[in-house]
């Protein structure tokens, strides 16, 4: 059987169980449908023009020679998501959405090549079964992965992709599979596809797991991995401080052949009042096999002077933080040590106008080169807030969007750029609920 075979196999079956699953909602004497939608819009303009040199004429932190590129933040890129939930009898939901860009207002409303259009698709099924007396909870979901928790500090997390999940819970121990599709392409890693299998049971305020994870990789001619397939053994704890706080740990091995067992650790620590002030630290040390043959070099994300490539850079992910797996990737062939810290801090003036700031620093040492590396986001200003759902800023940021990199990351200026931006966003804004009889 080929692989590509294999693929359309892996598929078929996926397709027919999660279907299957969904077919007791419909053997019941009346169906309630329940819709919601939500909807976020967001447009940033980072006035480069006003700069000195100009657009052509900004110079980014860690390599001073360089300019950096022209890209949508710099002619005021926009993006309008709309997203559909239709909940059956409050177990089975789809949620549909469309996202829609403009991504430069300076090369013309009806330049082909700056519209953009993309949907998200997810669907999700939970239910409770009883077998020997226990109670089986059990939730599949399956599509578009979006910035979710991954309960994963060292490799997956802050990203995007389309997954597979099935959990299986029965009182404090929990069962959940994993398939991760291609990220190969969108996201710049040699990783065509990864199981996870992972156990956790989940104490008062502690929640730990043990994960196996099967990597299939791309290995020479096409890639750099030592060999098509190896494994990664994960440990992980949560610790539930308090509703506000959470202290996070995680111990990973990558497993194979060649290299034996590298490793990764991460510490974690975040705090979150939705008032005045987040804060979020991570510690990691990564050794140099752990990354070993997953940096693809291969992907695009523009085409000559245009703002898309091969693949697309969404405008959404630029408003994320610089953290993620792929960055320590591209510190290849090194040991290194990152520091991570990320603060929002909010100061009300008065009834509409707050004063805010928000930094995002990251300090990577590499071992055997004894050499530094600092990238220090930020973003400072005041919002006007006309209602709590519609929010106009005006700041100065050093943070620029990059779209020559083989991942979706971020450029910083030696110099703050005059910024606006506004927000708009509801969220599961409920449309209507219907009891049929079928």
């Amino acid at each position: 059987m080929t692989n590509q075979t294999l693929q359309y196999f892996r598929k078929i079956v996926t397709l027919i169980f999660v279907i299957g699953y969904s077919l007791p909602s419909f053997c019941q004497d009346s169906l309630l449908i329940e819709t919601e939608i939500s909807n976020e819009c967001q447009g940033q303009h980072n006035l480069a023009t006003i700069a000195k040199g100009g657009i052509g004429g900004v110079r980014q932190i860690n390599n001073s020679n360089n300019i950096l590129s022209d890209n949508p933040i710099f002619h005021f890129a926009i993006y309008n998501g709309i997203a559909l939930k239709t909940t059956l009898n409050k177990k089975y939901s789809i949620e549909t959405g469309l996202y829609m860009e403009e991504r430069s207002f300076s090369h013309g409303n009806n330049t082909l090549s700056n519209l953009i259009i993309f949907p998200k698709i997810k669907l999700s099924a939970i239910d409770t079964f009883k077998i020997a007396r226990h109670n089986i909870n059990t939730l599949i979901s399956a599509g578009d992965f979006w910035n979710e928790d991954f309960q994963d500090i060292i490799r997956f997390y802050n990203i995007d992709f389309q997954a597979l999940e099935v959990n299986f819970g029965i009182k404090n121990w929990n069962f959940k599979t994993n398939v991760i599709s291609d990220l190969s392409r969108n996201i710049g890693f040699n990783l065509h596809e990864m199981y996870k299998f992972q156990l956790q049971y989940k104490f008062k305020k502690v929640t730990s797991s043990i994960a196996l994870s099967i990597n299939e990789l791309f290995s020479s001619p096409n890639g750099y991995h030592p060999q098509e397939r190896d494994f990664n053994l994960t440990f992980y704890s949560k610790y539930h401080i308090n509703f506000k706080s959470n202290f996070e740990t995680q111990v990973d091995f990558r497993i194979n052949k060649i290299d034996n067992a590298s490793k990764a650790i991460g510490v974690n620590y975040s705090y979150h009042s939705n008032k005045r002030f987040n804060f979020h630290s991570s510690i990691r040390y990564i050794d140099f096999k752990f990354n070993k043959g997953y940096a693809n070099f291969k992907t695009t994300y523009r085409n000559g002077s245009k703002f898309v490539g091969e693949q697309l850079y969404p405008l959404k992910n630029y408003y994320r933080p610089m953290k993620q797996w792929v960055f320590f990737i591209s510190h290849k062939d090194r040991d290194i040590i990152n520091f991570e810290l990320n603060a929002n801090v909010k100061y009300p003036i008065c009834k509409k106008i707050t004063f805010f700031a928000d930094i995002d620093y990251n300090f990577i040492y590499a071992t055997q080169l004894n050499k530094t590396y600092h990238y220090p986001l930020y973003n400072t200003g005041l919002t006007i807030n006309f209602t709590k759902n519609f929010i106009l800023t005006f700041s100065a940021t050093n943070k620029q969007m990059n779209l020559d990199n083989f991942y979706q990351t971020f450029y910083i200026s030696t110099v703050p750029l005059f910024s606006y931006n506004f927000k708009y966003y509801l969220e599961n804004i409920k449309l209507r609920s219907k009891r049929i009889k079928i």
